[in-house]
């Protein structure tokens, strides 16, 4: 979980086993955070899911450009999720 803590309005990889999504924390309460993710499952309604806050292991980051977006640090962070997977499997 990244040092600062999670914060509401903030950007964050949120780790799934085999792959990882940057979403928008909506909501913190008793260490599970509700995230917005970036892709949109039609025109108008957004993936949201509520995952424990260990699963988050990047962020804040921090979004450039207009659709569509640029992640900051995107290789940097897909290199933390490799070594998390590797980790796992010891």
């Amino acid at each position: 979980m990244p040092s600062t803590g999670v914060q509401v309005g903030m950007y964050y990889a949120v780790d799934y086993v085999t792959t990882f999504y940057f979403g928008r924390v909506m909501s913190v309460k008793d260490n599970f955070a509700e995230d917005k993710y970036l892709h949109s499952i039609s025109a108008t309604t957004y993936d949201v899911n509520r995952v424990h806050c260990s699963c988050i292991f990047y962020g804040p980051v921090l979004l450039t450009d207009n659709h569509p977006f640029t992640i900051s640090l995107q290789r940097e962070v897909e290199k933390v999720h490799q070594f998390i997977k590797k980790q796992d499997k010891l």
